[in-house]
């Protein structure tokens, strides 16, 4: 699966400060996704001037990871497949030529609230069965064709829709027409989907865009 994505060149020489950072060196050029800049928030235009983080790959060293906005510049739009990401909130990244911080080991604390090692430890949960496909049909379904010019966060007028598609889902991912649905009952679902789920591992090529797009 592929989605539209934004690339950008790095104008200024970045060192990680956490585990989940990619370093920038002037030149290299970042692959991140559309949908990981779609937040609540977002306004036409955005993705051109980026100030806070962004998480993406970098196409030199094929690291995947955060990067602060004010390091790079915008150069387009281009087509790959989709990255990971790491949806917890960061906070505020620094300016060109602030002070950096090596990268160094994480404190147990900081694990338990940034979500170190998810994923590592499948043996402790076990997810359903058909949860990739799930995941899979609803996240094609919001990435349809002119999906741009569709009301994605608005009140609902049927609040069953959403629990009548996971049903319908539940029983058999495969037969749902799930691009009947409006954007913001397709959105509504996977949220619930995400949340009712005994724990939250899920396949990292798919993570960052998911939480997004249900947020």
């Amino acid at each position: 699966m592929s989605a539209d994505s934004f690339q950008y060149r790095a104008l200024y020489e970045y060192k990680r400060e956490r585990g989940d950072d990619i370093s920038l060196q002037p030149g290299d050029l970042l692959t991140v996704s559309k949908l990981a800049i779609l937040t609540p928030d977002y306004q036409e235009g955005d993705e051109k001037t980026p100030t806070g983080w962004l998480h993406g790959t970098n196409e030199r060293t094929k690291e995947k990871g955060d990067f602060p906005g004010t390091f790079v510049e915008y150069v387009g739009v281009v087509r790959v497949g989709l990255s990971a990401g790491k949806p917890w909130p960061r906070p505020v990244p620094p300016t060109p030529g602030g002070p950096q911080t090596p990268v160094g080991p994480q404190s147990p604390g900081a694990c338990a609230s940034g979500g170190c090692g998810l994923g590592d430890s499948p043996e402790q949960c076990t997810v359903p069965d058909q949860a990739p496909a799930v995941v899979l049909r609803l996240t094609e379904a919001l990435e349809r064709p002119g999906w741009e010019n569709e009301p994605l966060y608005r009140t609902l007028l049927d609040s069953s829709a959403p629990i009548e598609l996971q049903q319908a889902l539940d029983t058999d991912p495969a037969a749902v027409e799930c691009e009947q649905y409006d954007l913001a009952v397709l959105a509504d679902t996977l949220r619930a989907y995400l949340q009712e789920l005994p724990c939250p591992i899920i396949p990292s090529v798919l993570y960052s865009e998911l939480v997004y797009t249900a947020q």
